[in-house]
């Protein structure tokens, strides 16, 4: 992914660059580290990166990127739901 093109980019104030554990992406995410490693085995959540087999780490930038996505999908999500109301 071209990460200099994502409107994420935009909204990031610290270094995109900054790499953050699994337990400080958690807190970021407010979801338990044992959510984040089940995201991470299903190949959901934000990209991380693998120092060693035992430690991964995430950029913030990627972080930012996936809550991007998340709020756009919600959006198209409720826009879907207004445009086809339910059945009576």
């Amino acid at each position: 992914m071209n990460t200099a093109a994502h409107p994420a980019l935009r909204a990031v104030s610290v270094n995109p660059n900054t790499l953050h554990t699994a337990a400080e992406t958690a807190r970021i995410l407010r979801i338990s580290t044992s959510h984040l490693r089940r995201w991470r085995r299903d190949g959901h959540g934000p990209r991380c990166i693998w120092f060693t087999p035992r430690k991964p780490v995430y950029r913030a930038i990627d972080i930012q990127i996936f809550i991007a996505e998340c709020a756009l999908s919600q959006r198209k999500s409720q826009a879907a739901a207004e445009t086809f109301p339910p059945r009576a």
